[in-house]
């Protein structure tokens, strides 16, 4: 789910792709997250992201040649903050560890220090949380 931040040109099919890639994410993510369907999960994130179920399904199908903006950065919008509200678990897991004394080289906190920066890095921003 890696949010891209340079300004290069684009294709048509890059953007449906891309779309693609996010739109299956977040639908995958709200299904792991308790939703007992793919249409369940996939009417969450079309609350959530204010993009229509079918043009979730269409994209989740590969029917769409092209695109809208609005759809793209509704979707691109989802996916950064869904990547936000996974930081802010992460953060708050490594606190507690630490609050708990865990050792800092533990596997435990070795992980979720891990994903912390997968994370950052998918969001762009910096080991220290700027971009």
């Amino acid at each position: 789910m890696r949010i891209p931040t340079d300004r290069t040109m684009v294709t048509a099919a890059a953007f449906v792709r891309r779309a693609h890639d996010w739109a299956k994410a977040l639908e995958d993510r709200a299904r792991h997250g308790g939703a007992p369907t793919l249409t369940d999960a996939r009417g969450e994130v079309a609350r959530h992201t204010g993009v229509a179920p079918g043009t979730l399904e269409n994209l989740r199908k590969h029917r769409l040649k092209t695109i809208p903006a609005h759809v793209y950065e509704s979707l691109r919008g989802g996916v950064i903050r869904a990547l936000e509200a996974e930081l802010s678990h992460l953060e708050h897991e490594l606190s507690i560890l630490r609050q708990t004394g865990a050792h800092p080289g533990s596997d435990a906190t070795a992980s979720v220090l891990a994903d912390i920066q997968a994370v950052r890095s998918a969001l762009g921003l910096g080991p220290d949380g700027r971009h």
